[in-house]
């Protein structure tokens, strides 16, 4: 299969000679799996917003698809993989051309976390796309096409490769004899090796004086009496003609079980589940008129020997798996993502932020439940914000519980912030845990950091320990900060009462409650759980007036996002600044730009 393109060529000659985008093969090369692949060609594809459709369509997606169809069809262990990632490719393909951001962010969801690894730099990888001009991006998926190409080649001459091997008599009977005239030439070897070995047998047994009708019955009696050097020499000797005795026994039978196999292959498909398994246990080797026979106590010390080497075996076993177990545990310690079923992973923490937006939604509506609604504080609060909607309006309750819910956000973390960035003295007591802890982590942090750069040495250790000790540290105030705290009460009841200015309740008791669950979930998710995230993402409230970015933000409008503006953004987006990827986009209510 070959590809071509349309694109024109860009060139700039400076910049070439300074390029490192390429330097993107340099983090992606240790990726192997088709699968993977097919990942990066849609990452790369995702960070290209300036592509020809039918081009890309033509050159690009069919023949991704149609390769990966074929590894299926030459891998049927593949098929329901191949399925998937077909669909996946054409799921988001539909999202480009139907501009649904939804899908779209499905996908890239799927894809960070397919491509989740301990040793892939995905901040790296978005880096070097973002650096990439158009022909750069469009180049590096037409690798990745090839690539995927390689991958079904590879498969079908394997596969081809095997039929013919299995299917070709001549060459396995070739190869059957071959190790029949092998097994022939070892059995004569070893013949004439066991002559020599009992004739040196023969040669110790004559010098003994004990004849052999003192020999006694009794499995475990001594059975022959011998001079303590003698009978040593005599008992290796017999013990290693038994083995090779053996031995020759089992490599004898070798060429009729190897020519078993080959008249099974002249009759059918020679593979792995038609080979003829055989017993190759060892057999109890007797010499009759034998004069030399181990004493009880030699089989007692034998055994003593074997259990003492079984309880040795024990213990390297043991030790292996406290290696590999170390090894684990050093892998965590340098990886600085989360494990999938921990709370502190992006994807649980996405969908912890997703329930915080929903329970806001429940203390800030102010359609139910709400006894007054105060019209002069309302008109103000709107102006405060750039909302141009009237409080006459019929969407004025719509708006109002969406400017109480940002109110209510900012309000809640510039009060902690306040809260935590109080001076300490030198006595902490159980009420400034959370200030002392946050304040010595800070201080760590930084030392660590500049510890990191003011040393030589080249371990991952110190590098990662910055972010592993703030990680930690946020981890165990995400899960019990401020619990059964005397500042969260009296943060509960200021928000109740910044919240009464717009609006009163009627039941003041069972909101309080709800507010004080809120106001913990809020600093815990917020304040604290989010420096769990490498690197740690920000807190965005997009302003009225700002323009739409599907990217970021999500809300209701009709035809093209281009035509609409923020009225207000209710809930903040959660973003990484360094590669401007969301964790959660904005919730914002859309307004309609004014035609100049």
């Amino acid at each position: 299969m070959y590809y071509t393109t349309n694109l024109s060529q860009q060139s700039n000659s400076s910049q070439q000679s300074h390029d490192s985008t390429w330097d993107i093969f340099s983090t992606i090369g240790h990726l192997y799996l088709w699968e993977e692949i097919v990942c990066l060609f849609i990452m790369a594809l995702d960070f290209d917003e300036v592509i020809s459709f039918d081009d890309t369509e033509s050159y690009q997606i069919n023949p991704i698809k149609e390769h990966i169809k074929e590894i299926s069809n030459y891998s049927p262990q593949n098929a329901q993989n191949s399925d998937d990632y077909i669909n996946l490719i054409d799921r988001y393909w539909e999202s480009r051309k139907s501009c649904n951001q939804d899908v779209r962010s499905e996908v890239r969801l799927f894809i960070n976390k397919r491509l989740e690894t301990n040793y892939f730099r995905r901040d790296k990888v978005e880096n070097y796309l973002n650096k990439m001009s158009t022909h750069q991006k469009e180049m590096l998926r037409v690798h990745f096409v090839s690539r995927i190409y390689g991958y079904f080649m590879f498969i079908k001459k394997h596969v081809l490769a095997k039929r013919t091997e299995n299917h070709n008599p001549f060459k396995q009977e070739g190869n059957v004899e071959s190790k029949e005239n092998h097994f022939i030439e070892q059995i004569k070897g070893l013949k004439e090796e066991k002559k020599l070995l009992n004739s040196k047998l023969q040669t110790s047994k004559a010098v003994k004086e004990t004849p052999d009708n003192e020999l006694q019955k009794g499995d475990d009696e001594l059975l022959i009496k011998l001079g303590d050097q003698e009978e040593d020499q005599s008992i290796k000797v017999f013990d290693y003609v038994s083995q090779k005795y053996t031995y020759a026994k089992d490599v004898k039978s070798e060429p009729e079980r190897m020519k078993s196999k080959r008249d099974y292959s002249e009759h059918g498909d020679l593979s792995d589940e038609g080979y003829i398994k055989y017993d190759t246990s060892s057999e109890t080797i007797l010499f009759a008129g034998s004069s030399s026979k181990k004493s009880k106590s030699e089989y007692k010390s034998s055994l003593e020997d074997l259990e003492k080497s079984i309880v040795e075996n024990n213990e390297i076993d043991r030790l292996k798996n406290e290696n590999i177990k170390l090894r684990a545990a050093l892998g965590e310690v340098i990886n600085v993502e989360w494990h999938d079923d921990n709370e502190n992973n992006s994807s649980q923490l996405v969908k912890e932020i997703e329930s915080l937006n929903r329970n806001l939604n429940k203390i800030t509506g102010v359609k139910r439940k709400v006894k007054e609604i105060k019209m002069d504080a309302v008109r103000d609060l709107f102006s405060s914000f750039n909302c141009t909607t009237s409080v006459e309006s019929k969407q004025m309750k719509l708006v109002l519980s969406a400017v109480l819910q940002q109110h209510l956000i900012k309000f809640i973390l510039k009060s902690a912030n306040d809260y935590l960035s109080q001076s300490l003295t030198t006595d902490v007591n159980d009420d400034k845990l959370e200030v002392a802890i946050i304040s010595r982590t800070d201080d760590l942090v930084n030392l660590t950091t500049r510890f990191e750069k003011a040393r030589d040495g080249a371990d991952e250790h110190s590098r990662l320990l910055p972010a592993k000790l703030r990680q930690h540290i946020y981890a165990a105030l995400g899960n019990r900060g401020f619990s059964n705290h005397p500042f969260i009460t009296q943060l509960a009841k200021d928000v109740m009462d910044e919240m009464n200015k717009y609006r009163v309740l009627e039941s003041e008791e069972k909101t309080k409650k709800e507010v004080t669950a809120i106001v913990i979930q809020v600093l815990r998710i917020l304040l604290f759980r989010l420096k769990t995230q490498e690197p740690v993402p920000t807190i965005e409230f997009y302003h009225s007036g700002t323009d739409i970015d599907p990217c970021f933000m999500e809300g209701m409008w009709e035809g093209h996002y281009e035509d609409y503006e923020i009225e207000i953004c209710y809930f903040p987006a959660i973003i990484v600044q360094s590669d401007e990827r969301a964790y959660t986009k904005a919730q914002v209510i859309a307004r309609q730009k004014l035609m100049i």
